[in-house]
């Protein structure tokens, strides 16, 4: 599968990001199901979003304070995933029976370069369910090739570590996956803004 120009004609892709290998698409019907067929994923586990503005998270979303717009503003782009009460205005195909919704503005222009004129673009790791992520562009060959539209890797390696991923829930932070980001830089984050 060769590269192809992120304006050509793609659905579904795997990519290189700032954290880990990506399965990435564009937001459908037809392609969330391909993603969950792709990997083998049970339809229960939540996939997340890829944005490029802090304004489209607050669209996304619910419940945006002062708060958790000191940590988007301090953390985004990088490896932070946000969890928080999904809007009305997210389409209801994605995560149908979940009200939250995780999202992460990645630090990769190729990445936010594949959104052009999306919203946002449907994420979740580049692996088998219950594998380990691809980390590089010969594994995810090896395993994506059929299946995807398009296949790229990017100068700027990816990390091999993936997001921190916090809960923003009635103005209470949780950490739910310890990643890249430390929890002691989002309790930086949170004294500034205090």
């Amino acid at each position: 599968m060769k590269e192809v120009s992120p304006k050509s004609n793609w659905q579904i892709a795997v990519t290189a990001t700032d954290t880990v290998w990506g399965l990435i698409a564009k937001p459908n019907q037809a392609n969330t199901e391909r993603i969950y067929q792709i990997k083998g994923r049970d339809k229960n586990k939540p996939l997340i979003i890829f944005v490029k503005s802090i304004s489209k998270l607050k669209e996304l979303s619910e419940g945006w304070d002062p708060l958790i717009e000191a940590i988007a503003r301090e953390h985004f782009p990088g490896a932070l995933t946000i969890v928080m009460k999904r809007s009305s205005k997210l389409d209801s195909f994605i995560n149908p029976e979940i009200t939250t919704i995780g999202m992460r503005i990645p630090d990769s222009k190729q990445v936010l370069d594949l959104i052009n004129d999306d919203e946002f673009l449907l994420s979740t790791s580049a692996n088998l369910s219950g594998q380990e992520p691809v980390t590089n562009y010969q594994e995810a060959q090896a395993q994506f090739s059929n299946q995807v539209d398009l296949i790229l890797d990017i100068e700027q390696a990816s990390s091999g570590e993936a997001s921190t991923i916090i809960s923003y829930i009635d103005g209470k932070i949780e950490i739910l996956r310890q990643g890249k980001l430390s929890q002691s830089l989002i309790g930086n984050s949170l004294h500034s803004a205090s």
